[in-house]
């Protein structure tokens, strides 16, 4: 063998024998795995939940949204919003009513949807209005009433669709007066129902026809075509409503939670056989894994589409005020846990938090916890409180550590 390549092999050893002896230093907050070192398993139940409340946040705009909503779900009723162009010149006359036709993704008691519509009286920007912001300039000169009021010809919900028969004198005044085309709005007033539409976002845009008749020529034609621009807003008062030792989860009226569990050296140090004997130990050992978990409840449940999809966030700030500021009262770390909510718990991986909570890098106050998809459709979801008349469904946080392994203790 080459002496030259002998040499740096022997090197190489020698570094890897001076590494692992390193590792052996009672220093050393990891060290070599060692067979009387098992990960152990602490489950903190209800009774150390210090606090626990949701809370309704801003109403803002979802950009790009898929979704179009109408109806009314828990009190907070939605307005869809629909800008048709490009109307053809020159329209002599119309036949007929025009047709408007959307594509359904669900429905919630549509049997008692009271449909209505309106001619849009104020301009509006699909990605800037909600229920008091019309533009990225002005407001709505009364929200919720900016419209005058229209009476479908006949309307008609069926498996997958919505139809909407009106008369064409809306389609000619658009023509005549273009620079007040600001679209039309569909609502209705029945409480605990809604439609959720295809927006223009998708291959299944709302389509807008009707046929009408030139100066030009005599042949009827046909106008058809998706919105311009399209959203939907919803009611709002802006008064951050507090909803004490619930745990709410919901997209419209965005509503987060806030929880708080006792995660301290003394809950480790107290519990049997932890191998946790000291706020050292405590700051040294490692999460493998730490999970909050939840059961849900049935008042009222609806998920839109497949999954709920929460992200967990540690809270900076002790007693922050409702509604919490994001980069001062809580951030984002790491991760998101999702579910069909179709088994018996819905997990929340809060590893990483704890890991810093428990290594001293966070104070803990506590988790914050909110949809990902919020503003954009009505999932609402409630899971069982601290206070839960069936004490195995009260939430709980299970944290797998591993205590830190060392030679002797200073």
């Amino acid at each position: 063998m080459n002496k030259k390549i002998f040499s740096e092999k022997l090197i190489v050893f020698l570094i890897f024998v001076f590494i692992l002896a390193g590792c052996t230093k009672k220093k050393n907050t990891v060290g070599i795995p060692n067979e009387n070192i098992q990960p152990q398993e602490i489950v903190l139940n209800s009774t150390f939940i210090e606090d626990c409340f949701s809370f309704e946040d801003s109403c803002r705009n979802y950009n790009e949204n898929t979704n179009l909503i109408f109806g009314s779900f828990h009190g907070t009723q939605t307005y869809s919003l629909l800008r048709f162009a490009n109307f053809p010149d020159s329209v002599v006359s119309f036949s007929g009513n025009a047709n408007l036709k959307l594509y359904l993704k669900d429905k919630v008691n549509s049997e008692n949807i009271a449909l209505q519509m309106g001619k849009i009286e104020e301009n509006w920007l699909e990605d800037k209005a909600t229920w008091f912001t019309a533009t990225d300039s002005t407001d709505w000169t009364s929200p919720g009433d900016f419209f005058s009021e229209i009476i479908p010809e006949e309307w008609n919900i069926t498996e997958d669709t919505l139809s909407i028969s009106f008369s064409c004198e809306l389609i000619e005044d658009w023509i005549n007066s273009d620079s007040t085309n600001f679209g039309l709005v569909l609502f209705s007033s029945a409480d605990s129902s809604f439609l959720e539409i295809n927006s223009s976002e998708t291959d299944k845009a709302p389509l807008l026809t009707f046929d009408y008749f030139t100066v030009q020529e005599d042949t009827m034609k046909t106008y058809s075509a998706a919105p311009v621009s399209d959203t939907f807003i919803f009611s709002s008062d802006n008064d951050y409503a507090k909803f004490e030792n619930r745990i709410i989860i919901s997209d419209i009226q965005p509503i987060k939670t806030f929880i708080k569990f006792n995660i301290s050296d003394s809950v480790f140090m107290n519990y049997e056989n932890s191998g946790i004997e000291n706020n050292d130990d405590f700051r040294r050992m490692t999460i493998n894994r730490a999970e909050l978990i939840f059961h849900k409840t049935e008042e009222d449940f609806y998920l839109s589409g497949d999954e709920l999809i929460l992200r967990p966030y540690p809270v900076l700030s002790e007693n922050p005020d409702i509604p919490f500021v994001y980069g001062e009262d809580y951030e984002y770390l790491m991760g998101s846990s999702s579910d069909s909510l179709n088994t018996d718990e819905f997990v929340v991986d809060v590893t990483a938090i704890v890991q810093k909570i428990t290594s001293g890098d966070y104070e803990n106050h506590g988790f914050l916890l909110k949809s990902i998809f919020e503003n954009k459709d009505y999932s609402y979801v409630e899971f069982a409180s601290k206070n839960y008349q069936e004490e195995a469904l009260r939430p709980f946080l299970r944290i797998i550590y591993t205590p830190p392994f060392l030679d002797e203790r200073e």
